[in-house]
């Protein structure tokens, strides 16, 4: 059973990667290419508006899993992060066993109970995507390329991806917790991952 709380839009991550290869296609001359990519990446984004509603109903995931409340801005990607100074004695080192075994058959919410009860500190360092906007400055690209207005074609995707947003959800208990594992309030934005970050790939709505 998938934590809801690593939910991210798998069409949302496609598009977003749609986008970013699309931008190399036109400094790289393949035009042909990059149309057809951000075309790929506007159904995309037809198909997240559409799932929204229904993947987060609540907006994006909350720590205690009331959600955001803005419903149009969703998780498209994420990783796990462990707090940098857990030392791994022999009673956490079996939390994380147990922890892996879950993991390996899917069950990330088993997961997260289980470190939670070895008292590991994670979290989830997740990206957002506005949707409306974005939409917007793609739709705009793809009229763009079929000008062959390519040098304003990539500064619309680059608009797109600059809308991008990070925040951190902590499994923990209290503010301090929060405070430990991001380095200020759960509601603030999180600093960049440490090294340890265990890149997650996009579950399944």
């Amino acid at each position: 059973m998938t934590d809801k709380r690593l939910m991210v839009s798998t069409d949302g991550f496609r598009a977003e990667r749609d986008l970013a290869a699309a931008r190399i296609a036109i400094f790289q001359g393949n035009t042909e290419a990059a149309k057809t990519l951000v075309k790929e990446a506007q159904g995309d984004l037809k198909t997240v508006a559409q799932q929204a509603p229904k993947d987060f109903p609540n907006g994006a995931p909350t720590a205690d899993g009331k959600g955001t409340g803005n419903t149009d801005l969703i998780p498209i990607d994420g990783q796990m992060v462990v707090a940098d100074d857990m030392v791994l004695s022999a009673d956490k080192a079996a939390k994380v066993k147990e922890a892996n075994e879950h993991l390996k058959n899917g069950d990330t919410d088993k997961a997260v109970d289980t470190l939670k009860q070895g008292a590991i500190d994670v979290s989830f360092t997740r990206v957002l995507m506005p949707i409306k906007a974005t939409d917007v400055h793609v739709d705009a690209a793809v009229n763009l390329l079929d000008q062959s207005k390519y040098y304003e074609a990539n500064l619309a995707l680059k608009a797109a991806q600059d809308l991008l947003q990070t925040d951190t959800v902590v499994f923990g208990d209290t503010p301090a917790q929060a405070a430990k594992m991001t380095g200020m309030p759960a509601s603030g934005t999180p600093p960049t991952a440490g090294a340890n970050a265990a890149s997650a790939a996009p579950a399944k709505k």
